[in-house]
């Protein structure tokens, strides 16, 4: 019997029955296949094996190897013991029901009546055992489904969230080992070249390299063969004998397959002896997890060649580039472009040209190292990913895959076709702007090699790099006047934060954003340089301000009764505008707020370069009560010569020394200098990038008046900013009435 439902079947009952049925009784025993006692009741109602455990002994060794369904045995002191079989449907034995009676016994003198009685008895049992059986898989079945649809909840976000294949598959893995709380899981896809394990640090495993060695060699070989998963709590059981996997552990293994049903890798769980069984539950969970890492696999590698696609090998290149600031080394990237694609799709139709496609993907693998990445692009563009590779190794290896493209034949319902590429290739190194520019870089190399005709190398070089940035400044350039003309800038606000605090004051820079479809918010740092480069920030720089002072319009209430400032940044082109002041003082008029409520922000680098021009506009906005802050003050060489001229009302102090102030003595010192300089002159002080406790904590020290950062104030949208400031002044002004 399940020991879950032996615990829960009425034998206090059945007892009860059978004892006011025959007369006589002795005693009552429920046992299970193997005749040990489950219930035991004697004929005084007490539940005690000390008078029945001899008889149960001399029963059992009397007792015939294949006993019939009912017998009756005599087992001394004047006492006669009935043995009934008890069956489940097919016949399963569960277990025994034994009543034994003094020879006195009136029941006795009748042998069917004594039979019938625990007959009847046997099958209540019987049905009970199968309802509450049903019960049970039918509560697990919807435990089960209850527990995957759980799992399915809580992974169906990786989709959507992550940014590559291997983090979302990582945190699919950690996800099964902590939902299972089992002690490892392992994802192995070899032809990805992953193997991911996770471990339950609660409980771990000795020697877990090796466990993964061993399961990713034999037990994938089996699931090759087989196809199939695999659930198996014992070391003997005769399938992992023949598979030829030889650990103590209990597994549970599944394959992951791809949309047209070819074998991925699989996924295995590991209990070690002592922890729980795996079950048919674990089997539907981890085929839950099979298929969420097969859908991770489908967004991230293109379905054809199994390659990496174009986002994938993206990220990978962006990983690389990461790698080599980091480090120092080198890499390359190859744009391989396959040129007699198209003659082939044309010729023999796209299941050909498919071929081909997977052909020469295969042919790429086996051209790199282990430890190289190669995707697939789009159409018969293939990249290659050399890592740890200098630039004239990288070179031999390109040269390399191009001669044996060349002098391979494509081979299609007995029709040869020669093939060929054109490759570009491009260094990846600390200095490189992204990943993403290195491929790009690479792109541009192989459409020079197509100009100088079929079956070319061609290599990106530093004199090549000024046309790659200007092509991409371009593209911005386009992109910033298409959002000046429709709005797409958003404006944001963060939070400067006195280190005294004052009742009712608020101040905040005033910050700017790029909405794009498909990457959602832009930061300045996308589009910037662009826009310094081909002089568009006077435009975006008068865009902000008659942003800020729409929304200000809007809330003009909230500005006449609160102590709010709004601190905007002048680029260094601006400073030479020489319509900009009578702009803004239209602007502020229209908006109807005192001057005072708008700051204007100049950097040092900026002020100091356009010296004359900054020093009158500066002049001319103090003088209208608008207040002036440099920014990033400490970083040229002649900061304080400087200071002296330009007419500012507060000093921002660079981030560059106040995020390493908290553990860099010379950092820490060079704040307090320039706070202290600023006191003297009378300025406020602003340190910026102040991203945690300890380096406020350094600034409250050195009584620094202001901080500007996350750690602080993240920013946010301006309108959202001061609808909750304008609700907030209301329900503040509500309460004073109310005191009143």
């Amino acid at each position: 019997m399940s020991p879950t439902v032996i615990q829960k079947l009425s034998y206090k009952r059945y007892a009860v029955v059978l004892r006011e049925t025959l007369e006589q009784v002795h005693a009552i025993v429920f046992c299970n296949a193997d005749g040990a006692p489950l219930y035991i009741n004697h004929c005084d109602g007490k539940s005690s094996t000390v008078d029945i455990a001899p008889y149960l002994q001399l029963l059992n060794a009397t007792r015939d190897a294949s006993p019939s369904p009912f017998e009756t045995y005599s087992i001394g002191n004047n006492l006669v013991a009935c043995d009934m079989l008890i069956s489940a449907p097919q016949n399963i034995p569960l277990g025994r029901l034994i009543v034994t009676l003094h020879e006195s016994a009136r029941g006795l003198k009748n042998r069917a009546t004594t039979q019938a009685a625990m007959s009847a008895i046997v099958d209540c049992l019987v049905d009970e055992y199968r309802i509450l059986t049903d019960l049970g898989t039918l509560s697990d079945d919807l435990d089960a489904r209850h527990e995957e649809l759980h799992l399915i909840y809580e992974t169906s976000n990786l989709l959507e969230t992550i940014q590559d294949a291997h983090s979302g598959l990582t945190k699919l893995v950690s996800k099964c080992v902590e939902y299972m709380n089992v002690d490892m899981v392992v994802l192995y896809l070899p032809e990805k070249k992953m193997t991911i394990p996770r471990y339950n640090t609660r409980t771990p495993l000795d020697n877990p390299d090796k466990v993964t060695a061993q399961l990713t060699s034999t037990l994938y070989a089996w699931t090759e063969k087989a196809g199939k998963s695999l659930l198996s709590n014992e070391p003997n059981e005769s399938v992992r004998v023949e598979a030829g996997i030889r650990m103590d552990y209990k597994l549970l293994s599944c394959p992951v397959v791809d949309i047209r049903g070819k074998l991925e890798g699989l996924i295995v769980c590991v209990n070690t002896r002592d922890r729980r069984d795996f079950s048919r539950n674990d089997q539907h969970i981890i085929e839950v997890i099979s298929r969420t890492a097969a859908a991770i696999i489908h967004a991230n590698y293109d379905s054809l060649t199994g390659l990496m696609n174009r986002e994938s090998f993206t990220w990978q290149a962006e990983r690389l580039l990461d790698y080599a600031r980091q480090t120092g080394w080198n890499h390359c990237v190859l744009y391989v472009d396959i040129n007699q694609l198209q003659v082939v799709n044309d010729t023999l139709g796209h299941l050909a040209g498919d071929a081909l496609i997977v052909h020469v993907g295969r042919m790429l693998c086996g051209q790199v190292k282990q430890s190289d990445f190669v995707g697939r692009l789009g159409g018969g563009i293939f990249g290659v990913l050399l890592q740890n590779c200098p630039g004239n190794v990288g070179e031999q290896v390109a040269e390399r895959i191009r001669a044996n493209i060349s002098v391979d034949r494509f081979t299609w319902q007995d029709r040869d076709f020669s093939i060929s590429a054109n490759i570009g290739m491009s260094g990846m190194f600390a200095e490189n702007d992204s990943g993403a520019a290195s491929i790009y870089a690479a792109e541009l190399a192989c459409d020079a090699a197509k100009e100088t005709g079929r079956n070319r190398l061609k290599i990106f070089n530093d004199g090549n790099i000024e046309m790659l940035r200007r092509k991409d400044q371009m593209h911005w350039v386009n992109r910033i006047q298409r959002a000046l003309k429709d709005n797409l800038f958003i404006v944001y606000c963060q939070p400067i934060i006195p280190f005294t605090p004052i009742s009712g004051m608020y101040h905040y820079e005033i910050l700017l954003r790029l909405q794009n479809e498909g990457e959602g918010i832009l930061s300045p740092g996308s589009f910037m340089t662009a826009a310094e480069r081909y002089e568009l920030m006077p435009a975006i720089d008068r865009w902000v301000i008659k942003e800020t002072l729409r929304q200000v319009r809007n809330h003009r209430s909230l500005f006449t009764c609160t102590d709010i400032e709004l601190s905007i940044n002048l680029s260094g082109q601006s400073l030479c505008d020489d319509d900009l002041l009578s702009y803004i003082d239209n602007l502020v008029k229209d908006s109807g707020i005192p001057p005072q409520t708008i700051g204007f922000e100049v950097t040092e680098s900026a002020a100091v370069k356009h010296i004359a021009t900054a020093t009158a506009l500066i002049g001319a906005l103090r003088k209208r009560g608008h207040k002036i802050s440099l920014d990033d003050f400490g970083t040229g060489l002649s900061s304080f010569s400087y200071l002296k001229t330009l007419p500012v009302d507060v000093l921002k102090i660079d981030g560059s020394f106040v995020k390493e102030m908290a553990h860099d003595p010379l950092s820490y010192e060079m704040v307090g200098a320039i706070h202290r300089i600023g006191r003297v002159m009378g300025l406020k002080t602003v340190a910026e990038f102040v991203e945690n406790d300890a380096i406020a904590t350094c600034l409250k020290k050195l009584e620094v008046d202001y901080g500007q950062g996350f750690g602080l104030g993240k920013p946010r949208p301006l309108s959202d900013q001061l609808v909750d400031l304008e609700q907030a002044t209301q329900s503040q002004a509500r309460k004073s009435n109310f005191l009143k």
